[in-house]
């Protein structure tokens, strides 16, 4: 049998440095269920322009969609923990029909997320404090992220494209 050949130069430097994908991985959890670092969302969600602008884009779709919940101008600017339940849950039946209701703020609504495969960690302990100056821009920037995965949809749907299975994992 032939002896193993000696490691060569291509091979040393291939193992130096993971490979640049590795570092844009949208996993949230390793091997064995354990957490990872989640990435920063790039977006400028402490700009009061795309606040202003996402909360604009969740309301209108929530108003052609007949959401009978609460809408006024506080509801998507700080809003409470029931408002922004009563929200997430209308997106997230439309997102997920067969779905079972939201419990929990500070479980489930990072479960939903993961199963929607959003790209960026959205905290527990922001879901304690919904409605804070500190905590509301990366839930408001989740919700319109929402928005845009069901206007997608609704869209690939229309056109005879792939439309279903958004939580297909």
């Amino acid at each position: 049998s032939p002896s193993p050949s000696p490691p060569t130069a291509g091979a040393e430097h291939s193992s130096a440095a993971p490979p640049a994908s590795t570092t844009t991985s949208t996993t949230t959890t390793a091997p064995g269920g354990a957490p990872l670092p989640a990435r920063a969302d790039p977006r400028p969600v402490s700009d009061r322009a795309f606040q202003a602008e996402c909360a604009r884009s969740v309301g209108a779709y929530l108003t052609a969609r007949g959401y009978d919940g609460p809408l006024g101008p506080k509801t998507l600017s700080s809003p409470t923990t029931k408002e922004f339940l009563a929200v997430m849950g209308f997106l997230a039946r439309a997102a997920d029909p067969a779905g079972k209701p939201l419990g929990r703020p500070e479980d489930d609504v990072p479960a939903l997320l993961r199963r929607l495969r959003y790209p960026f960690a959205i905290s527990r302990t922001a879901l304690h404090s919904i409605g804070s100056s500190h905590t509301w821009p990366p839930l408001l920037a989740a919700l319109a992220w929402m928005v845009e995965l069901l206007a997608y949809r609704e869209a690939a749907a229309a056109s005879g494209g792939v439309g279903g299975g958004l939580a297909a994992a």
